[in-house]
């Protein structure tokens, strides 16, 4: 894979309409360049009519061990003339490590949106059309119920309501069973991740037990003395160090004030693993 090269081909259809596609080619070039590939193109699009590059999940930027990584996006854009770039990543925090105050690598590069989840009422109206599209009949409370209990995340939801489509198998409706059914079903899937994402951590075991601890109930005051003994930690400190390791891992989100695991499925598996 280390020596495939994007070689970006343009086609135009009759309705003026540009299309992309990117096919490898073997050469000794980086990443970054592909980028730069891919740009040069809509920099010539983008000369006609306007033109985006829009870089999906881009906290991992951040995970990648690289010094410079940033300021080698940053140096993209500012050639990236006639284009407009949009930066998007699931994780706030660390986006805002990347985005905001002295020394971030795209501070101060464009403006900064902060999107809400879906609205429940658009995503379970959502979840009943592709029911109903695959023959099924999701009444509004399941659809809720998913809802919910995948926390209100986009991609959450749509893992649980396969599985609860799975789960009702030949049945005209997806209940609130299935539901329930699905979401076990998700979990033991991924059981294999969650275990090898949890022995990662065996090197500090008060991330290992903060995790546990937050997977039971979601904790507003992580410095309160109970959270403390709860998670054999002897001060505030530790939690702090603890809790910004979890958070750079995806693995705990603050969700206001309020700490709690991140995915929920994960937070199920470690319960059914205490």
């Amino acid at each position: 894979m280390s020596q495939l090269r994007v070689a970006p081909k343009v086609s135009v259809t009759a309705d003026g309409s540009v299309s992309i596609t990117l096919d490898p080619v073997a050469v000794d070039a980086s990443w970054l360049d592909v980028i730069d590939d891919a740009l040069a193109v809509l920099r010539r699009a983008g000369s006609r009519r306007p033109a985006v590059l829009v870089l999906d999940e881009f906290q991992v930027v951040a995970a990648m061990g690289r010094t410079g990584v940033g300021g080698a996006f940053k140096a993209i854009a500012d050639n990236a003339s006639d284009v407009s770039i949009v930066f998007a990543g699931s994780h706030l925090s660390v986006m805002e490590k990347l985005t905001k105050g002295r020394g971030a690598p795209l501070h101060g590069m464009g403006e900064r949106l902060v999107l809400d989840v879906v609205p429940e009422g658009a995503m379970v109206s959502y979840l009943q059309r592709r029911a109903k599209s695959v023959g099924k009949r999701l009444d509004r409370a399941p659809a809720r119920l998913i809802y919910e209990s995948a926390d209100r995340v986009p991609n959450s939801v749509q893992q649980l309501a396969l599985a609860a489509l799975e789960a009702s198998r030949s049945d005209a409706a997806i209940t609130a069973e299935h539901v329930v059914e699905g979401f076990e079903t998700v979990v033991d899937r991924s059981a294999f991740i969650y275990a090898q994402q949890f022995e990662e951590l065996g090197g500090a075991p008060s991330q290992q037990r903060i995790l546990k601890v937050l997977a039971r109930q979601a904790v507003e005051s992580v410095y309160a003395k109970s959270f403390l003994d709860a998670v054999g930690v002897a001060n505030a400190n530790a939690v702090t160090t603890a809790l910004h390791v979890l958070d750079g891992r995806e693995l705990v989100v603050r969700r206001g004030r309020v700490w709690d695991v991140a995915d929920p499925f994960l937070r199920r598996w470690l319960v059914r693993s205490s």
